[in-house]
Formats: structure tokens, C-alpha cells, sequence
């Protein structure tokens, strides 16, 4: 049940975040940490062994994306790497990878076909539709 809650207040969140990613190419970042710090405080009430492997998931993605950041020489904003953050506590292990995996191929996509002329893409939609896939997959 709590898993639900988390994965709804996810969604929700993360619906706030892409219309400001489309509109803005910014986030609005307490949203993003009132929806993590839900998640922890709902986890840590209802069941407290699964948290640590969703803490460690969140650590990992955020480090995966901030290498891209850092290969990519400043492609992707810090925005997008704080969301990650969130995806990957909602992922946790291992199932970030493939969320983080599913994220990139949706972001490829999305440039090819909307924005190939534009050198700016928002990441946050192309994000949560993997961390969804991963959320809907496990589930």
C-alpha cells in the first residue's frame, strides 16, 4: 500500500516537473525534495528494509547522470541530475539501471523526432516515462 502512495505521489510530481521542463527547461526544486523526502518518511513508517536498497538506487542514478553531465560537458542541467536522484529512489537496485537505460532511449528519441533542430531538450519527461516503464514493470 505504501508502495502505491510513493508511486502515485511520484507520478504526480513528476507531472508538475515536465511541464516546467517543456515550458522553462527549469524545475522547480521543492517539489522535487518534499516528494523525496515523502518517500523516505512514508518507507521509514511502514517498512524499513526496503528503503536501503532504494537509497542506494538513488545514489547510483545520481551518479550515472552526473557523469553524462560531466562527458557531455554541461548537456544536462542540474535539474535533471536531482531528478535522478528522485528516479532512482523510486527505482532502487537494480532496477535503476534499467529505468536509467530506458530514460536515455526515450531522451534519444524524443531528440530525433521533436527536436533536432534545437540543442535543448527536457530530460524530465524522458525520465519519469523510464522510471513509469520500470514502476509498471515491477509492479
Amino acid at each position: 500500500m505504501y508502495t502505491l502512495i510513493n508511486e502515485i505521489i511520484f507520478i504526480l510530481i513528476s507531472l508538475i516537473l515536465s511541464y516546467s521542463d517543456f515550458k522553462t527547461y527549469h524545475i522547480p526544486l521543492i517539489p522535487l525534495y518534499l516528494g523525496i523526502i515523502s518517500y523516505i518518511l512514508i518507507s521509514i513508517i511502514f517498512y524499513r528494509e526496503i528503503i536501503v536498497n532504494h537509497l542506494i538506487g538513488m545514489i547510483l542514478m545520481g551518479v550515472f547522470f552526473f557523469l553524462m553531465r560531466v562527458l557531455t560537458k554541461g548537456g544536462m542541467g542540474f535539474g535533471d541530475i536531482q531528478y535522478a536522484l528522485y528516479c532512482g529512489l523510486i527505482s532502487g537496485v537494480p532496477y535503476f539501471i534499467y529505468a536509467s537505460l530506458i530514460s536515455s532511449i526515450i531522451g534519444i528519441i524524443m531528440y530525433l523526432v521533436f527536436y533536432s533542430k534545437s540543442k535543448k531538450i527536457p530530460l524530465i519527461p524522458a525520465m519519469m516515462l523510464g522510471t513509469v516503464f520500470m514502476i509498471v514493470i515491477v509492479s
